[in-house]
């Protein structure tokens, strides 16, 4: 049975927003139906950010975001199969997910450890499939999806693509749409755009968290259930430890490298949700990315169904010799 359950009405305070419509969201699918203890009110923002050294005046990327958002057609019924952190926490991340740390031993020997998770008891000993007990957090959906994008010095857009996955097929097209209509419009096309290169790549990003760091707008506004989690995500024990890389070993170099990305019902990393958070150098990513897809987990879990959860899971190398 699918557990599906209605997040109202999204409401719109401004024309640019989403238009008001009914929406859903599928969040397990279980053989019993968790019932949500409550509802919260919450808000999708949108964002426009540049890859590489060039950038947008301000008040081109504001005019672009605003035009990307009026363009944007919220889907009916939206299914958002996964959960966030607590509803309490700034941002929807899972936070016992504490990471690993990545020692160099040098001779090319890597030592590698897991951090004990976030308000849990003292670490001890347990079977895998039965982690420490953490007290039960209530939780609510988490929307994260990105289209990458060209913008041409003609002022056209070009090769969109999803970058990052929300895992509801829907509201990905509708993220997509948003680019193809503005394109089509030729609103954005009346002038030259003002950029140096003959390109520019862009990433257009929806997620139910504020960044101050970052240029949002609302893109809509929406009543989301709430529900009590049993118990969030836990990596399993022996999974792969990234190898430290040759040249950073050599030249005694660390990083901390953060991503987020979403684990499944099954407790399987799903490497379209991949965001990188924080990382200086290629080398320790690309060195993550060959064993990510390899690690398993326990899922989360609401009232005994395994569902989808966002996480962000640090990883640090350090050489300690």
């Amino acid at each position: 049975m699918a557990v599906v359950a209605a997040l109202g009405t999204v409401s719109s305070s401004r024309p640019l927003l989403a238009q008001a419509q009914p929406v859903d969201t599928t969040v397990a699918s279980c053989a019993r139906t968790p019932t949500p203890i409550g509802r919260m009110d919450d808000t999708v923002y949108a964002s426009l950010r540049s890859v590489g050294p060039d950038t947008l005046p301000e008040w081109y990327r504001r005019a672009l975001l605003e035009s990307l958002i009026q363009d944007f057609t919220l889907p009916s019924p939206l299914d958002v199969p996964v959960v966030g952190g607590p509803v309490h926490a700034p941002a929807h991340a899972a936070e016992h997910m504490r990471g690993v740390v990545i020692t160099a031993l040098g001779l090319g020997a890597t030592r590698g450890r897991h951090l004990p998770p976030r308000r849990a008891p003292p670490p001890q000993r347990h079977d895998e499939d039965q982690p420490p007990a953490v007290q039960p957090e209530s939780v609510s959906v988490a929307i994260t999806a990105e289209v990458e994008f060209a913008l041409h010095r003609d002022g056209r857009l070009g090769s969109p693509r999803i970058f990052t996955s929300s895992l509801s097929p829907t509201f990905d097209a509708s993220l997509l749409h948003s680019v193809l209509a503005l394109d089509s419009s030729d609103a954005v096309s009346a002038s030259s755009a003002p950029i140096r290169d003959d390109s520019l790549v862009l990433i257009f990003t929806a997620r139910d968290s504020r960044d101050s760091t970052e240029l949002q707008e609302p893109l809509f506004h929406a009543t989301v259930p709430v529900w009590m989690m049993d118990r969030p995500v836990f990596a399993r024990r022996n999974n792969p430890i990234p190898q430290y890389p040759e040249n950073a070993e050599r030249a005694r170099i660390g990083d901390e490298v953060s991503y987020a990305f979403v684990v499944d019902a099954t407790g399987a990393p799903r490497m379209e949700t991949l965001r990188l958070l924080h990382g200086k150098y290629q080398d320790f990513q690309r060195a993550i990315l060959a064993v990510l897809p390899e690690w398993k987990f326990l899922p989360a879990m609401i009232s005994g169904c395994p569902v989808a959860q966002a996480v962000r899971m640090p990883i640090r190398f350090r050489a300690d010799y």
